[in-house]
């Protein structure tokens, strides 16, 4: 009775937008398992926060929905609601999951190459523009960080961009990272051609409006600096 009626706590769903409007707060999401639709929820206490839990259940002639839409109320007394990952502030900002992901993926050193590729892997890079190996200058000031890519692109003013934005973050990210450079081949009619792209800490802050490092201090610095290079969205 429990798995059709009662319903059981799940993470096995997808948040498909949140939105603030005034006091209210909507969610809506979809099931991510076939077998299983929307039961209910509950927001639960944690650690002077609330958490939206969902509860899902096993089809029945009663209940075949795997959607849900909810109106919520934003969290008072300066508390947080947390919607998998995303954190819905009680000033109304939201978080996205990705900028808490990147607060907690922040890295003080360049030459640590583990916390290099953790940052880069939360930042999707090689899922949008191809593999890469990595060069590190830690010798000298600025510490420079070089991403050699192993793949082709057909439009070189498309990889450009997404690659300053991705640097900028990067950069913000990494305490004593200066400046940040790329070397791929773009398709031409006559063939491969190498080229080659730099930014540094300085240019980024002219493209992000602030010094780049500090939207490092918070995950909502982090969500303004990402909306800012069109990250994410």
């Amino acid at each position: 009775m429990k798995l059709f009626v009662i319903g059981y706590p799940t993470e096995s769903y997808m948040v498909t937008y949140t939105d603030v409007n005034g006091e209210q707060v909507n969610v809506g999401g979809i099931m991510i398992d076939s077998a299983a639709v929307y039961r209910g929820y509950k927001l639960a206490q944690e650690d002077g926060a609330k958490r939206l839990v969902i509860y899902s259940c096993l089809p029945s002639f009663w209940n075949r929905s795997g959607t849900f839409n909810l109106e919520l109320r934003l969290p008072g007394g300066g508390k947080d609601l947390y919607i998998q990952g995303i954190t819905i502030k009680s000033s109304g900002t939201v978080v996205s999951s990705l900028a808490n992901e990147l607060y907690r993926a922040r890295n003080p050193y360049i030459g640590d190459a583990s916390a290099d590729g953790r940052l880069s892997g939360t930042l999707g890079i090689s899922r949008e523009l191809g593999s890469f190996k990595n060069e590190l200058q830690t010798s000298v000031e600025p510490c420079g960080w070089t991403l050699n890519f192993e793949e082709s692109t057909p439009n070189s003013a498309v990889f450009e961009e997404r690659m300053k934005a991705y640097a900028c973050v990067l950069i913000a990210l990494t305490d004593n990272l200066g400046q940040v450079s790329w070397n791929y081949t773009v398709e031409l009619e006559q063939g491969p051609v190498w080229r080659h792209g730099t930014i540094t800490e300085e240019e980024c802050g002219k493209m992000a409006g602030a010094p780049v490092k500090t939207f490092a201090d918070s995950p909502e610095g982090i969500e303004q600096l990402i909306e800012r290079m069109g990250i994410g969205q």
